[in-house]
């Protein structure tokens, strides 16, 4: 099941996984909430919103802690979501960028960091075409 104790290796983070926390159904969507950790510490979250209706999943935040940015940690949980969207078959990822520190990243190099990771600008928002993403089922 996705979330459940994922257990991945960095250079600065030999064992980290993803701990789903909190998942609500609502009428045409769910939101789910994981955890990132290593070693029982709580490096940063991600949280997304499916829409089947839509075929998308709306990454609602990404957030790596401080003392742990510029480590590779937000790309993972970019990812994580990614893997998400694609085991449930969605062809749509969608994000709003918002910086919630500026004085680490600016909302114009967060948008700048999305691209490098294949996301688009579109109408205000990054959107992400996964259709054609190869994935495990």
């Amino acid at each position: 099941m996705i979330g459940e104790n994922i257990t991945l290796g960095t250079n600065y983070y030999p064992s980290i996984s993803f701990k789903t926390i909190y998942k609500k159904d609502y009428d045409k969507s769910s939101v789910m909430c994981s955890k990132l950790i290593s070693n029982k510490e709580d490096l940063g979250e991600l949280v997304v919103k499916i829409i089947p209706e839509e075929n998308t999943l709306f990454i609602e935040e990404v957030f790596v802690k401080r003392n742990h940015r510029g480590k590779g940690l937000g790309k993972r949980l970019v990812a994580f979501a990614e893997e998400i969207g694609c085991r449930k078959r969605l062809s749509n990822i969608h994000l709003n960028p918002y910086s919630i520190d500026p004085y680490w990243i600016s909302n114009t190099d967060l948008v700048n960091w999305y691209k490098k990771q294949g996301y688009v600008w579109n109408k205000g928002i990054m959107i992400k075409d996964t259709q054609d993403k190869d994935c495990y089922a």
